[in-house]
């Protein structure tokens, strides 16, 4: 660990070009609105799950969709202006170095997919297509992306190269949203997670609710309720309040991984100061007993603080930095911090989060 240990970004979204380096086991990414740290989650997650990330999403039209489908101009909106080409260029650590090389371009339909495209609905005259190339330690694949205008969508891949690089996941309000009910987020740490994940949950929910024993699906009122299990006695998890349920998906999906990559954007948001802090340091358990690296974007001063703590909290200091971005035509720039340096820096950071 670290599992990517560099990327470069160029025609993505608002970043025409950048680099981060020497990246962290828990990197925190901090700016001002509209310098980059979203796309930079974006750029991760497309380098890390590639073909399908662990929630079984395909990563490319999950970062079009995710924040709303608003016509065609979704695809050109991925582009920086002027630019027809995106280009991630990433160096992982996975058992051994090795290098991804991604691009993406803009292209027209390719004549023997128009009856695979037809048969699925979509109205061909009106497709967009991306053409996905992926270079993998010399191993290349093509993937092939086709979107009308009615949002309807299909992806086409090939064999040659491995559906995805590293179990990842992007945890946006999106995510936290879809699991619109306790017993999903629950089902799904339980299935891709096993014993282990349903284990680290219960320990991070002690922190703040030492009087939890477990959690069980149980019967109530003719209905089958994840519950909350106490020593004497057990709660469906729906009378716990609303900091407990939205704190319990964050680390039910922040326990599902193992041994992968996490991307959180803003965990600050809807989320009150405790369950907050609750989550903050089931982030840095999760990168300490997982074994994940786990980015953050945020612009709250609170989340930083409480990250920093529960890092010094459980000795693991050395694998914090935070990324302080700034963005100026199109290119990016990071001033990089390490833990004890972000403490000395704390009343800077706060003027830039919040000025």
């Amino acid at each position: 660990m670290p599992y990517i240990n560099s990327i470069a970004i160029k025609g993505l979204r608002g970043i025409l070009e950048g680099r981060l380096e020497d990246l962290g086991d828990i990197t925190i990414f901090v700016g001002k609105n509209n310098t980059g740290k979203s796309t930079v989650l974006e750029a991760i997650y497309l380098v890390s799950a590639l073909n399908k990330d662990l929630r079984g999403h395909i990563p490319l039209r999950y970062i079009l969709f995710r924040r709303g489908f608003y016509g065609p101009s979704i695809v050109q909106d991925l582009f920086y202006r002027g630019v027809d080409k995106i280009e991630l260029d990433a160096y992982m650590n996975i058992s051994k170095t090795f290098k991804l090389y991604l691009e993406i371009i803009k292209m027209g339909v390719f004549t023997e997919h128009i009856p695979i495209l037809q048969n699925v609905g979509l109205n061909t005259a009106t497709t967009t297509a991306l053409k996905m190339n992926v270079t993998l330690n010399g191993l290349k694949g093509e993937c092939y992306f086709y979107i009308d205008q009615n949002g309807r969508s299909h992806y086409i891949t090939p064999t040659e190269i491995p559906d995805k690089i590293l179990n990842a996941i992007l945890i946006d309000w999106n995510i936290i949203y879809s699991y619109g009910i306790p017993e999903q987020v629950y089902s799904f740490a339980s299935k891709v997670g096993g014993y282990k994940a349903l284990e680290g949950i219960i320990e991070d929910l002690k922190l703040c609710y030492e009087d939890v024993q477990g959690l069980s699906v149980l019967s109530f009122n003719g209905r089958w309720i994840l519950h909350v299990v106490f020593k004497d006695t057990s709660i469906p998890i729906y009378v716990m309040g609303d900091g407990f349920k939205m704190a319990f998906t964050y680390i039910a999906l922040l326990n599902s991984v193992n041994k992968g990559v996490i991307m959180v954007e803003e965990p600050e948001l809807h989320q009150h100061p405790s369950s907050l802090r609750l989550v903050s340091e089931a982030i840095v358990r999760s990168a300490k007993y997982r074994k994940n690296q786990i980015f953050i974007s945020t612009h709250s001063l609170e989340t930083v603080d409480f990250i920093l703590e529960a890092a010094e909290k459980l000795k693991v200091e050395d694998k914090v930095k935070v990324f302080y971005f700034m963005l100026d035509k199109g290119r990016l720039h990071i001033v990089s911090y390490t833990y004890q340096e972000a403490l000395k820096l704390r009343k800077d950071l706060e003027y830039d989060l919040r000025g």
